[in-house]
């Protein structure tokens, strides 16, 4: 057979594109000694990076890793190490039921965090290695990427056929008659980081991750993945197969439409005979009954009509919040009634971490809250809590909502185990710091669990709770029937925004949950918390997108203290967060390369001016 270069297939996303631009923005552990700063890349042009996207297509020859050539001595002290601290995995989450071939299967899904070279806090990680499993048992891979090293990912297949889904701008042809271009032509940012993994033993795999396909993201800075193994319908663990098409498989075949991706897997079919997925709706081909996951998706463009809004971007978020059962309107009341659920007492409590900040105005925090609250008010024609609105008192046309944002202090990148230079890919910048708008008291500090590394991740946890104390007589009937006569229960909160109550307060022995309402929920996945990413309404009704985005909204059952206690097992970072001291200033790499010692006295000074 006759070698052939890698197809290339441009997709344009012009026929609803956006034409504003863009805005804001094996597992081998190699110990903490061995890493060499200097070896690492000055900066990684990495998310929202689009000011420099032409320099920052990222191969073998212009982002050199001199450490990773030591592998073979690295090797021998690895299996030393390996079997000197073997310890067990004491993590809640699901863990592998099936073993397929030598390959486990997570059918339940599962979040972890990646490998990180800078620390020896590794035990539950997961490297890009067993992410995709043994190159052999590889059959067809779809992986999408903002940017990706090809001497990392390239191995990683052996004789897998490639579709590599990547933007115009930033893809690059790869010398390998197994891959297959899929070029995304969006106005704004294609960002979405996920793979589809087709296995020879007719399993697919689902990755979500918030992770770019560079060693970068999977060796030095700190990422999460969210991982489900789907068999075959009819070849499930149990024997039991569900014909229902499931909401995940539907997430899925239609964001796979919107990306055009059937232009790629026809060319593909054409060259393999028994390809797993010749076009998007074969994905029906899985059983998803187990999945409990949902996508959420931003596509570049003007997003019009109910439909479609609720389909993308923050309002996504709103329509999944309000599903799950854990919506509160403009009132402070639940919107799906449950029990003693007491009147104008509820809120979402929102933690939003990222690698890059956006240009912020208190009118769009409230429009992300209002999402993330699961209200629709601001959608035409499915204004269902407007009367609330109305109802309640004018509202500070500059109050930021109860939203803590998380991002790395200057005092954490100088503390970094690998230098500051680590934190080449995280973005801020004193124009927007010290801009009247942005909300500086809202500013968190984002300390992983695992040591002084950078957290490229991306995650919002939103835990519901109440505006006062619950104490041991208001839980006393805590039962009631609820309008569709199933018994409901509510969930409890005392006034301190990062814990809940104490026991003091509520006798836990006492507490009761119910299964299918949730009481919280974490999304993990591409979108950084930016009007670019989630969108924002425009004066005429749409909702206007920059970016491609892909990530997944996990529901949390249970009270507060147990929707914490979940949400602990996905964040990469220590809670309950810490509010920014005095005289901390935010992570700007490129501030710290003009001047090392900027600091809060010189930004204060600045700031006094502007305001």
């Amino acid at each position: 057979m006759s070698k052939r270069s890698a197809q290339v297939i441009n997709i344009s996303d012009s026929e609803d594109e956006n034409r504003g631009s863009t805005q804001d923005e094996s597992d081998e552990i190699i110990p903490p000694k061995q890493i060499k700063p200097s070896a690492v890349p000055e900066m990684v042009n990495g998310d929202d990076a689009t000011n420099s996207a032409k320099e920052s297509t990222l191969t073998s020859k212009n982002a050199p890793f001199d450490f990773l050539k030591e592998r073979k001595k690295l090797e021998a002290e690895r299996l030393e190490r390996q079997a000197k601290h073997v310890k067990r995995d004491h993590s809640t989450q699901q863990q592998p039921q099936a073993n397929t071939g030598g390959a486990d299967k997570y059918p339940d899904g599962v979040v972890k965090q990646t490998v990180n070279y800078l620390t020896e806090r590794n035990e539950n990680s997961w490297s890009i290695n067993k992410c995709f499993g043994q190159p052999n048992r590889l059959k067809l891979v779809i992986m999408s990427s903002y940017v990706r090293q090809d001497e990392l990912m390239i191995p990683l297949f052996g004789d897998a056929k490639v579709i590599c889904a990547q933007p115009s701008k930033l893809a690059s042809t790869v010398n390998n008659r197994n891959w297959y271009m899929h070029n995304v032509d969006a106005r704004g940012t294609y960002h979405a980081k996920f793979a589809i993994i087709f296995t020879t033993d007719g399993w697919m795999r689902v990755l979500v991750t918030t992770a770019n396909f560079i060693e970068m993201d999977w060796k030095l800075n700190e990422n999460t993945l969210f991982i489900q193994d789907f068999p075959p319908k009819g070849n499930t663990l149990d024997g039991s197969s569900s014909k229902q098409a499931s909401a995940f498989e539907t997430d899925w075949s239609w964001f796979l439409y919107k990306l055009k991706l059937n232009d790629t897997l026809s060319g593909v079919a054409a060259e393999m005979d028994d390809i797993p997925l010749p076009n998007v709706n074969a994905i029906s081909q899985w059983d998803f009954s187990r999945s409990k996951a949902r996508l959420v998706a931003s596509i570049n463009g003007e997003h019009k009509g109910v439909d479609n809004i609720k389909r993308v971007g923050h309002a996504r978020l709103a329509d999944l919040i309000r599903g799950a059962g854990c919506g509160v309107d403009a009132n402070g009341d639940l919107i799906d009634a449950r029990g003693d659920s007491a009147k104008h007492e509820w809120f979402v409590d929102l933690e939003c971490q990222g690698s890059s900040l956006g240009a912020y105005k208190a009118h769009w925090g409230r429009e992300f809250y209002n999402s993330a609250s699961g209200r629709f008010n601001l959608i035409p024609g499915l204004q269902d809590d407007a009367l609330a609105l109305k109802s309640k008192k004018k509202e500070d046309s500059k109050k930021w909502p109860p939203i803590k944002i998380l991002f790395p202090t200057k005092k954490m990148a100088q503390e970094n185990l690998g230098g500051p230079d680590m934190g080449g890919n995280m973005f801020m910048d004193a124009k927007k710091w010290l801009n009247a708008d942005f909300p500086r008291d809202v500013m968190h500090r984002n300390p992983s669990k695992r040591g002084n590394i950078f957290m490229h991740a991306k995650t919002i946890c939103g835990i519901l709770k109440r505006t006062h104390s619950v104490t041991k007589n208001k839980m006393a009937g805590k039962l009631k029937k609820a309008k569709d006569g199933k018994e409901k229960v509510t969930f409890t909160s005392d006034e301190d925004t990062d814990s809940s109550a104490t026991e003091s307060e509520v006798d836990t022995t006492e507490r009761v949950t119910e299964k299918d309402v949730a009481g919280g929920w974490v999304y993990v996945g591409s979108h950084n918390f930016t009007p670019s990413a989630w969108g924002r309404f425009t004066k005429t009704g749409s909702l206007s997108i920059t970016n491609w985005e892909l990530g997944v909204f996990l529901p949390l059952y249970g009270d507060d203290k147990v929707c914490n206690a979940l949400a602990d097992e996905y964040l990469t970072y220590k809670r309950p967060v810490e509010k920014y001291g005095e005289n901390d200033v935010p992570w700007m790499y490129t501030n710290y390369k003009m001047d090392q010692n900027y600091d809060v006295a010189l930004l204060r000074a600045t700031k006094n001016k502007i305001d």
